[in-house]
């Protein structure tokens, strides 16, 4: 059949067309069909992303956090061994917590009748060690207000604590006003204080046993370092008649002249004080250092970097330049004279016994100390004449240093 002949006969024309529509509406709902299909999927898509199951994670238990620990460093050697010279290059540190002869408080507390034992020792040692004064804030505040040996201005971080204090004081300052820390903020302002340096040194003369001090070693959040500082006995007793003589004393009257049981008192406590050393004691393994105060003295600098290495602390130039404005003879001669001034001519301070001894009294200290003049290397003077002569060096052999 011919185009012509279809488009003649209407009945065939009309079949065509609807045959034509129908074809199109079926396209056509097919194709709405597919599209109402594939949104249903997409608007059902968080639900299936939702409802899959998430893969559990595995639970890591955190590494448990190490303890900080505070280093605190204490120096202890018996009187006049020149402590105090060794405990300002500590102080002179800024971040450093300085304590000098906390002892001194707990000997005269409570008009000298406080019980000392071994025990109250360790727990005003510890406090002060770990910025922690909480039950011992009435020792500490007797420290700070009592004239004594005016602590207050010879430890520099205490001082500082207190002149913000005392700056809040009006009129005349009176003894109990040096450090006017309210007594119940006393144990909070000391903490803070102290926890703000980087960590604590104390200097002692009145400290007899090194061995007290193990139980400090043990404590979980303090790095406890130890230094004993020896001296030439012979230095140590000249140093002594010369306060004697003067009248001068801050433990009990001192002798004018060489007795045989002081010196021997003395170089006992020196040896014994260094027996655990020699016995290699576990407890003192990287914690403790033997320094004789010849050889702080005539290399300042040089230990003054061990020191600071043995507490694991970075050096200060504050300290560097305090070693050198107080290692050459002082100008005035008010500090020259001053027996507890920190102004010395290292050589001479370490020589002055030569010409202050006679040799007699010399050759006593000398027979009476024989094991200290052996373990810390210090040469015999066998003639008057030798004792006289500075320029025959008796330092230049040095004793092992544990540094």
């Amino acid at each position: 059949m011919t185009r012509k002949s279809l488009f003649r006969n209407p009945r065939t024309l009309l079949l065509a067309i609807l045959l034509v529509a129908s074809s199109g509406y079926l396209y056509f709902s097919l194709t709405l069909s597919c599209l109402a299909s594939e949104q249903n999927k997409i608007r059902d898509l968080p639900e299936l992303v939702v409802s899959q199951p998430l893969e559990k994670k595995k639970s890591v238990t955190p590494a448990p956090l190490a303890i900080r620990k505070r280093t605190a460093v204490i120096i202890i050697a018996p009187m006049r061994s020149g402590s105090t010279f060794v405990g300002e290059l500590f102080n002179q540190h800024p971040n450093a917590f300085y304590v000098f002869e906390p002892f001194w408080a707990l000997e005269n507390y409570a008009n000298k009748t406080y019980d000392i034992t071994t025990e109250t020792k360790l727990t005003f040692l510890e406090g002060i060690s770990s910025c922690k004064f909480q039950g011992i804030q009435g020792v500490m505040r007797f420290y700070l207000t009592t004239k004594g040996m005016g602590v207050y201005k010879t430890c520099k971080a205490i001082e500082s604590m207190c002149a913000r204090y005392r700056n809040q004081t009006k009129g005349k300052i009176t003894l109990a006003q040096r450090c006017p820390v309210p007594p119940s903020s006393l144990p909070s302002v000391l903490r803070s204080t102290c926890e703000a340096k980087q960590f604590t040194a104390i200097k002692t003369i009145r400290l007899d046993d090194l061995t007290i001090l193990q139980p400090l070693t043990l404590v979980d959040d303090l790095d406890f370092k130890v230094i004993q500082l020896v001296r030439d006995p012979r230095a140590v007793i000249s140093s002594r008649i010369a306060l004697g003589r003067k009248n001068i004393s801050l433990l009990s009257s001192l002798n004018t002249k060489v007795d045989k049981k002081e010196v021997r008192q003395l170089c006992d406590r020196m040896v014994r004080n260094a027996q655990p050393y020699k016995d290699n004691a576990s407890w003192l393994r990287e914690r403790y250092a033997l320094v004789r105060y010849e050889d702080v003295g005539l290399k300042p600098l040089d230990m003054m970097q061990k020191f600071y290495n043995f507490i694991g602390v970075t050096p200060n130039k504050n300290v560097t330049d305090w070693i050198k404005t107080h290692t050459k003879t002082a100008k005035r001669k008010k500090d020259r004279n001053d027996p507890f001034g920190t102004i010395k001519d290292p050589l001479q301070a370490c020589n002055q016994w030569r010409t202050r001894l006679t040799f007699d009294e010399a050759k006593v200290i000398q027979s009476e100390c024989k094991e200290a003049m052996t373990i810390f290397g210090y040469e015999y003077v066998t003639s008057a004449k030798q004792m006289r002569n500075k320029s025959v060096d008796l330092y230049d052999t040095r004793a092992p240093i544990v540094l």
